[in-house]
């Protein structure tokens, strides 16, 4: 299971990797970690006011800096 798991984040940070071409693998490895946590927060608060505003918390942080996240 654990390598399902790592070919999944791999995957991701390969998906992520070209639209930020400038940063490096920390870089995108953290927005990666950004983006899954903030999609599985906003499942677990499915249909409460917090679910849309997490996800709109990780949106604007990745608009205001892409580097830091």
């Amino acid at each position: 299971m654990q390598e399902s798991y790592l070919r999944a984040v791999d995957e991701l940070r390969d998906a992520v990797s070209p639209l930020l071409p400038d940063h490096d693998d920390q870089q995108v490895l953290a927005t990666v970690a950004l983006l899954v946590g903030a999609l599985q927060l906003s499942r677990a608060n499915a249909g409460t006011p917090e679910s849309d505003a997490i996800l709109a918390a990780a949106r604007a942080a990745l608009r205001e800096n892409p580097a830091d996240s």
